[in-house]
């Protein structure tokens, strides 16, 4: 992204940002000068001082969140919630970070840290319910699970989505007894798009696999046997899924029963020609991981087709 000088003279003008000058050579009786632009941001600690004036009968009006003489901001409580929760940062991390950015003249402890955290949860929850309700009306949502550690231990974040709305739900385990604790995943009566996850068959009443995961697994297969069949199968998935995102301009909400057909053969003849080849693949671990893949594409191709026949279903 390239800057500007047009750019920084009308955030100069209208006052968005803050207009600072360094002269640089300037001697008595010059006063031509060629102008360069810096763009910087510029941190400070602020102590905001509020004046509650008593009324008519002595009386001071001071709301419960302020009852105590000092207390932190909500800029630095919505910075360290942020850093939290998109930055993934661990507490005493935000902690050194802050008081850094405050020169250290703030004294944050990892407690502080955590009662902004823990504050800013109890306040959202109603949206947490409004996100999970959402999740729960859907036809077809997606989920999938990413590794985080916490303290030491392997724990999981899973995510169901919807075209308008995520839910993260954090998980000790990715087993069932963990699963089955998951209400939007245990109400749910639509259809799970998932990456292979075979637990996540306990739920819903339909399943697509993702084929944005498949393709990676094509690839990965094409690199290390060199055998042809991944590779057209990529293609197919992918003349497919533009096809479909043509369709669904015209406002067509699936393929026409020959194409459908048409494909799906093409799929098993691709999956047949796969078999063929994965007899010379080498080395073994290839061969057996191609096996692997070919099973798996063979056993679930339903699963992995289904979006020839729902729009509605982006695998």
């Amino acid at each position: 992204l390239s800057l500007s000088r047009e750019e920084a003279e009308e955030l100069i003008a209208s006052g968005k940002a803050e207009h600072e000058v360094i002269e640089v050579g300037r001697t008595s009786g010059i006063e031509k000068y060629a102008s360069r632009y810096e763009y910087d941001i510029k941190i400070k600690t602020v102590v905001r001082e509020y004046r509650y004036y008593c009324d008519a009968n002595g009386q001071y009006h001071i709301p419960a969140d302020h009852r105590t003489d000092v207390r932190y901001g909500t800029n630095l409580q919505t910075m360290a919630v942020a850093l939290y929760d998109i930055g993934v940062m661990s507490n005493e991390r935000i902690r050194m970070m802050l008081n850094a950015m405050s020169g250290d003249v703030l004294h944050l402890s990892d407690g502080a840290v955590y009662g902004f955290i823990s504050r800013f949860s109890k306040k959202i929850q109603p949206d947490i319910d409004a996100i999970e309700t959402d999740v729960l009306n859907q036809q077809v949502n997606q989920t999938d699970a990413t590794f985080i550690t916490v303290n030491g231990v392997q724990s999981y974040i899973r995510n169901i989505s919807t075209a308008n709305s995520v839910l993260y739900v954090g998980m000790d385990k990715k087993n069932l007894d963990c699963l089955n604790e998951v209400q939007a995943l245990k109400g749910f009566r639509g259809i799970l798009v998932h990456d292979h996850e075979t637990s996540m068959y306990h739920f819903g009443t339909g399943h697509a696999e993702c084929n944005v995961h498949l393709l990676r697994y094509l690839t990965k297969n094409t690199q290390d046997t060199s055998n042809s069949w991944s590779e057209d199968m990529k293609h197919l998935l992918s003349k497919m899924n533009e096809a479909r995102k043509k369709l669904m301009a015209e406002g067509k909400d699936r393929f026409p029963d020959a194409e459908i057909a048409a494909c799906k053969a093409e799929y098993h003849r691709l999956l047949a020609l796969g078999c063929q080849q994965n007899e010379s693949t080498k080395p073994k671990w290839a061969r057996d991981d191609e096996r692997k893949l070919l099973n798996r594409m063979e056993k679930y191709s339903e699963n992995h087709l289904l979006f020839l026949h729902r729009f509605d279903v982006h695998s």
